[in-house]
């Protein structure tokens, strides 16, 4: 099962939800999403339609 964060570093809850992980040695695939410049925006609108960060997802394994 693989954890996957989707975030703005921009963002000041994004920000602290990734030093959360990191400090807790929390394995995650960080997912970078920077609305403000257009970038991932077909890829992050499939995952929320809302267009609203931060996203914890997990998938699970095969």
């Amino acid at each position: 099962m693989g954890l996957e964060l989707y975030l703005d570093l921009l963002s000041q809850p994004c920000s602290c939800i990734y030093m959360f992980a990191k400090k807790n040695n929390i394995p995650f695939d960080f997912k970078p999403v920077e609305l403000l410049k257009g970038l991932n925006i077909q890829e992050f609108s499939n995952i929320n339609s809302l267009k609203k960060v931060h996203i914890l997802r997990m998938e699970a394994s095969p």
